[in-house]
């Protein structure tokens, strides 16, 4: 979604952008090229998704194991896919002017940097400042006060959880440079031939670190200059809500809650007993109204009156509307700006990634709670759907971070569009560079 908005951003500046995505727009603006590469989601992505629904305990150190393995799996499969040949087909020499590279699943694709000749690049990602970034621009790990994703620390953290926070830090840096670094060297060699220079050179010719990041969600940092924070870049004005939404959510008492899971985590792959602790929680707030994204038909359960389900949502649209008191979110960063942006509350059920921490940036500035999807009852959503509905704390808190998050010289795309635009005009950057990148030893 972010990708989206920046690419559709660019082409409405009358600029031409070839995207090689898995995914693809409806109706792409004019400018806007798709290589689609068919089939990764298949088996990764299903496979993946449904170890998160179930319970059992890991590791950080396991879970950033696993994260490197996916990683390395979906590039085995970009390097399969028909869109990967595509662009491979084009000659040497065609020209781009700017390559903007999703650095957390797509690492196969630097070999394009190489193919055609080096032009400037971008690094971009939907995550807030993964550590990985640093390999691209440069950067200190800063353990001593910036809790790693995968750790449920806050910013003020104990002597252990320092040291834990350093430990992972460690890890992280040394599963990405001689673990997955050397896999992924490996498969672009077969690709690209064997003079193709190891990822670790090509991640350092990045000229512009783009991070989902904003002060006011995220915690305080030293910043490169080449790093620029573009945190809420997908958010847009609302659209009108299709008729029946907006009726459903008017009709309301009291307000409405929307439960969505986004568009990676599914609803539908939830255990019947999940299902049914969240349907009996709802009846217990009959003067409000629940949307829930949920994939297919419910069938185990006869829906209350104030619950409709819904394949897909307009999550941002409904979100804008006045009438929405609370957001039901598995804590990805996108939802968690969007909610911020629109001044919304927010109950979390995260289950992984940067998701816990996302959660508890926003409980720390008193607009969410979190819940355990593995050890939630009825009785516990029950609870938390009372205290952050009637509890009017979490909506004045929702609205004074929407407040000083929208309180900008420009908006979060036109910022990505500006400086977009001024690498192109000015690709030899060398100078905004940390001396840091360019050090062996």
């Amino acid at each position: 979604m972010t990708n989206s908005a920046f690419t559709n951003g660019l082409a409405a500046r009358g600029h031409n952008v070839t995207v090689i995505s898995p995914d693809r727009e409806k109706n792409p603006p004019n400018g806007v090229h798709y290589i689609q590469m068919n089939g990764l989601y298949d088996g990764i992505y299903k496979e993946t998704v449904k170890e998160y629904f179930t319970p059992y305990e890991v590791s950080p150190f396991a879970k950033l194991q696993d994260f490197t393995g996916l990683m390395e799996a979906v590039c085995k499969e970009i390097l399969a896919t028909d869109g990967f040949e595509t662009l491979s087909s084009y000659p040497n020499d065609f020209r781009f002017d700017l390559i903007i590279h999703d650095i957390t699943l797509g690492s196969c694709l630097l070999g394009f940097m190489h193919k055609f000749n080096y032009p400037p690049v971008i690094a971009v990602t939907a995550f807030s400042h993964p550590p990985y970034m640093h390999q691209y621009v440069g950067g200190h790990y800063f353990t001593s006060y910036i809790p790693h994703y995968e750790l449920p620390y806050s910013q003020e953290m104990n002597f252990s959880q320092r040291f834990m926070n350093f430990l992972v830090h460690i890890y992280d840096l040394f599963n990405w440079e001689y673990s997955f670094v050397k896999n992924i060297d490996k498969l672009l060699e077969g690709k690209f031939g064997p003079g193709m220079p190891s990822i670790s050179e090509l991640e350092k010719r990045t000229a512009l670190g783009f991070v989902s990041t904003h002060p006011v969600f995220d915690y305080a940092r030293p910043q490169l200059e080449n790093v620029i924070a573009v945190g809420g870049l997908q958010i847009r004005d609302p659209n009108p809500l299709p008729k029946e939404l907006n009726d459903f959510i008017e009709s309301s008492k009291k307000g409405t809650v929307l439960f969505s899971l986004g568009s990676n985590f599914n609803a539908s792959l939830m255990s019947v007993d999940k299902q049914n602790a969240f349907i009996d929680a709802f009846t217990h707030f009959p003067d409000y109204n629940f949307i829930w994204k949920f994939e297919k038909e419910m069938k185990n359960f006869k829906l209350p009156k104030n619950v409709i389900l819904r394949p897909w949502l307009p999550q941002s649209d409904i979100l804008a509307h006045p009438k929405i008191k609370a957001f039901i979110s598995h804590g990805g960063l996108l939802g968690s700006f969007e909610s911020l942006w629109r001044g919304v509350p927010v109950i979390g059920i995260p289950f992984g990634f940067d998701q816990t921490s996302n959660i508890m940036k926003l409980r720390e500035n008193g607009m969410a709670e979190m819940l355990d999807y593995h050890t939630t009852t009825m009785e516990l959503i029950r609870d938390t759907l009372q205290k952050v509905l009637e509890n009017p704390k979490y909506l004045q808190n929702a609205k004074k971070m929407s407040a000083r998050f929208q309180d900008q010289k420009e908006k979060p795309l036109d910022r990505a569009v500006w400086w977009a635009e001024w690498l192109i005009r000015n690709p030899d950057c060398d100078y905004l560079k940390s001396p840091e990148i360019r050090m062996t030893s």
